[in-house]
C-alpha cells in the first residue's frame, strides 16, 4: 500500500520543520510505500527545496497588514488541500498534520476519495484557550465547530501520545475510532555533539518559543531563589517579561532563536537538556517532544517537567518539578556518563526509522479492515 503523509508549513516554525524534515529523511527506509512531502513557500527555514510554493505575490505579502497575512494564509491552504485533492488518486490513504481552525481541513475529509487520518500533537481546544488575545474565544468556538466534525469524518486518529489520542476521540464523541500512537523518535543518523564540559555545570533549554506550557517562568522562579553555580542557555523566542527576569541574573544567557548547527556549538559544553514544565497549563501530563530527542541525539540527558512516552527504565530522562536543585543533581548522577552511550541507547531504543514503520503497519492493518 501507498501512504501519503503531508505536512503544510506556512510559518518560519523550527520544531515543525525539522520534524516535517527527520519524516521526509527516514521515509526512504520504506522504499516508496510512505511518500512525505512539504508544502512550504520558498526558503521557509530549512526547506530550500519545498515540494510546492504558493504565487509569488502572495509571498511578497508576507508581514503587512492582519487582512493581507489572512488573506495570504487563505490562498496558501486553498493551494495546498487542491495539491492533496490532485495528489490522493496515487495513494490508498493520506495522513496528515492537523492544523487547528481549517475550514479546508474539513472540506477534504468531506470530499477526499481515501481515508485520512490526522497526525495530533497537543490538546488543540485547551491550546486555544491559553492563547492571550481578544479573539480566543472566537479561534476557540471555531475550532469546536470545525475541529471536531473533521475527526469525526477522518478514517483515524494519530497521537504523538495516547493521551492526546484519547483526547481527540473524547472531544469529537467518537470513542470507537480508529487510533494509533505515532511517537517522535531518534534517528539514525544522530552524531553527539563534542564532549567540551567544563566544571560548571551548563543546561540547556531549547524552544521554538518559550509560551506559557514551557514554564520558564516557574524554571527562573527556582534559580532566583538559588545561589549555586550554573549556566542556563536559553534558545529560542522569549517572552517580553521572562527575558527581562533572565537577564538580571548572570548565569541565565539568552541566545535568541539559533540555527540547528549553531544549537549543536552551544551544546557542546552542556551536561543537560531542559523540557516543558508546564504542559498542565493545557490540560496535558504526557508530553512527545521532539527536542528532547534531540537532545538525546546529542548525547545530552534531559530533565523535563511531564511523562514522557518513555518507559520508567529508560535513565536519560527524568521527570521532575522545576527545580534548580533538583536539575543539577540529576546532571551531577550523568556527568560521567559518555555522549556517545546516550545516543546509542536512544537510538537503540526509539529509532524514528522503527517507530514510522509500525505506524505505516498499523494503518495498512487498518485499511484492510475497512
Amino acid at each position: 500500500m501507498k501512504i501519503l503523509y503531508a505536512f503544510a508549513v506556512q510559518k518560519n516554525i523550527p520544531g515543525i520543520i525539522n520534524q516535517a524534515l527527520s519524516e521526509k529523511e527516514t521515509a526512504v527506509n520504506l522504499k516508496g510505500s510512505w511518500d512525505v512531502y512539504v508544502f512550504s513557500p520558498k526558503g521557509r527555514g530549512s526547506l530550500k527545496r519545498s515540494e510546492v510554493e504558493p504565487a509569488k505575490w502572495v509571498e511578497s505579502l508576507w508581514g503587512r497588514s492582519l487582512f493581507f497575512r489572512i488573506i495570504q494564509s487563505i490562498i496558501f491552504k486553498y493551494k495546498f488541500y487542491r495539491w492533496l485533492q490532485n495528489k490522493q488518486a496515487k495513494y490508498d490513504a493520506l495522513v496528515l498534520r492537523y492544523q487547528s481552525c481549517d475550514p479546508f481541513q474539513l472540506l477534504l475529509v468531506l470530499k477526499s476519495k481515501k481515508p485520512v487520518y490526522f497526525v495530533h500533537h497537543t490538546f488543540e481546544e485547551d491550546e486555544l484557550s491559553l492563547r492571550g488575545d481578544s479573539l480566543v474565544n472566537v479561534r476557540k468556538s471555531i475550532e469546536i465547530f470545525l475541529g471536531r466534525r473533521a475527526i469525526k469524518k477522518a478514517r483515524g486518529v494519530v497521537g504523538v501520545t495516547n493521551e492526546i489520542a484519547n483526547y481527540e476521540k473524547k472531544r469529537a464523541s467518537v470513542p470507537d475510532k480508529p487510533s494509533f500512537v505515532y511517537p517522535n523518535g531518534v534517528s539514525k543518523s544522530s552524531v553527539p555533539v563534542k564532549d567540551l564540559r567544563g566544571n560548571i555545570p551548563e543546561l540547556l533549554f531549547v524552544a521554538s518559543t518559550f509560551s506559557c506550557w514551557r514554564g520558564l517562568d516557574l524554571l527562573i522562579e527556582s534559580v532566583e531563589a538559588s545561589s549555586d553555580q550554573f549556566v542556563l542557555h536559553l534558545v529560542g523566542e522569549v517572552l517580553e517579561l521572562e527575558e527581562e527576569r533572565a537577564r538580571n541574573d548572570v548565569r541565565i544567557i539568552v541566545h535568541g532563536v539559533k540555527t540547528e548547527s549553531e544549537i549543536r556549538e552551544i551544546a557542546q559544553s552542556c551536561w543537560l537538556g531542559l523540557a516543558s514544565f508546564a504542559l498542565y497549563r493545557k490540560g496535558m501530563k504526557e508530553g512527545c517532544n521532539l527536542k528532547v530527542r534531540d537532545y538525546l541525539g546529542m548525547g545530552l540527558p534531559v530533565y523535563g517537567g511531564y511523562r514522557e512516552v518513555f518507559p520508567d527504565s529508560f535513565p536519560f530522562f527524568v521527570q521532575g518539578p522545576p527545580s534548580i536543585t533538583n536539575i543539577l543533581a540529576f546532571a551531577h548522577k550523568n556527568r560521567a556518563i559518555d555522549r556517545a552511550v546516550i545516543a546509542e541507547r536512544s537510538v537503540e531504543n526509539f529509532s524514528k526509522e522503527m517507530i514510522q514503520r509500525n505506524l505505516y503497519k498499523n494503518i495498512c492493518d487498518d485499511l484492510r479492515m475497512r
